[in-house]
């Protein structure tokens, strides 16, 4: 008697398990896919805001606030994906795989493509990037002159240009 009750418990759980499995691997899949674009959306910034002199964009924490950024949800999977894309005819399975050039050049491209999504994606990263990089008390400190641009103001300002 137990072994036909645990045999039909089997029988009627394995639909149940076959179907975690498959909830499972895709929501594996989703998490790899957030995992990947965001390693990517760091590597953007990373390249762009390297921080030779400086602390780099990375290393301030600017690569995880761009991600969160409203404006940017709906572009990163597109924009990686162009990216992505762009690897691919390159011989390369992925962005993250180009060397730095490689990804420099990769985000040129996406810059001067006709493709909207991917030319803004990278601009609204680097947008972004650049203004709460350079907005860093850290940042402001690596200059020597924090004074206004032009101390003396625009004289010729009501001027033609010349």
């Amino acid at each position: 008697m137990r072994t036909r009750r645990a045999f039909l418990i089997a029988i009627l759980g394995l639909p149940v398990l076959g179907g975690a499995a498959i909830l499972w691997r895709n929501f594996a899949s989703i998490l790899d896919l957030r995992r990947r674009t965001g390693r990517t959306v760091t590597a953007i910034v990373d390249l762009m805001l390297p921080g030779e002199v400086a602390p780099s964009a990375v290393s301030l924490g600017i690569a995880d606030a761009v991600k969160e950024m409203p404006d940017l949800q709906t572009l990163i999977p597109d924009g990686v994906a162009w990216l992505d894309r762009w690897a691919v005819r390159q011989g390369v399975p992925d962005f993250l795989s180009l060397d730095e050039i490689g990804k420099q050049h990769a985000l040129e491209a996406a810059l001067g493509s006709d493709d909207d999504v991917a030319s803004q994606f990278i601009w609204l990263i680097r947008f972004r990037a650049g203004l709460i990089y350079y907005s860093e008390p850290a940042i402001k400190a690596a200059f020597r002159y924090t004074g206004p641009p032009q101390p003396n103001g625009f004289g010729d300002f009501a001027g033609p240009p010349q």
